[in-house]
């Protein structure tokens, strides 16, 4: 096995089929492995040798940092949530970004399809509130990534409480209070199942409404 290195730039490795290709753990994500006998490719993607060429997607696991140049000639590219590229990336393939925090170099340059996902479908909950200082409730569905909620009539001495268990609205809970013409905010979420969000106002006969993307 022949192998061409340096200290940050991926590896250019070249070897049989029958060979045990490295595993080392130095070696730089992106690093290559070309079968000279099959003449078949493979690239590093810091947990495993994946093939890669024409129509061959390639894949960066969730915690792939490439530190020196990273070249893609064709095939898709899906980069994991926390994937960072600190060097010069070049692809012409597709690429999809997963939902998370993905740092891409200043000359980062894709001539294919770029697709990153996002939310997409708003969500809109009344909450009718008959009764003061007591505990109502909505489902915010899996998968939301933010949402907002604030009252309807907006009247400023109506505060409201909201929470995200039963008794925790209601007096001597611990809570968010935000000011009746106020709106509570949340965003870069992931909800991963159904969450209860609990909400109560110090005045009966109000709306609170809540909008909710994902």
């Amino acid at each position: 096995m022949a192998v061409t290195k340096s200290r940050h730039d991926p590896w250019n490795l070249y070897g049989l089929s029958t060979d045990v290709k490295w595993t080392d753990s130095e070696m730089p994500v992106g690093s290559k492995f070309h079968e000279t006998d099959t003449d078949v490719d493979y690239m590093w993607s810091g947990t495993a040798w994946e093939t890669y060429g024409a129509g061959t997607a390639v894949s960066l696991s969730a915690t792939a940092e490439v530190t020196g140049t990273l070249t893609i000639s064709s095939g898709s590219v899906t980069l994991a949530a926390t994937a960072q590229v600190t060097g010069a990336l070049t692809i012409s393939g597709n690429v999809t970004i997963a939902s998370g925090n993905v740092t891409l170099a200043a000359t980062a340059q894709v001539t294919g399809t770029l697709t990153i996902d996002g939310a997409t479908t708003p969500l809109i909950y009344n909450v009718s509130i008959t009764a003061g200082n007591t505990n109502y409730s909505a489902v915010l569905t899996a998968g939301i990534t933010r949402f907002g909620i604030s009252l309807q009539t907006g009247a400023s001495t109506a505060n409201f409480r909201i929470a995200f268990a039963t008794s925790c609205v209601t007096t001597g809970g611990t809570a968010i209070q935000v000011p009746g013409d106020g709106e509570y905010f949340e965003d870069g979420l992931k909800l991963a199942s159904d969450t209860t969000l609990y909400v109560g106002v110090s005045t009966a006969g109000q709306t609170a409404q809540i909008i909710a993307w994902k």
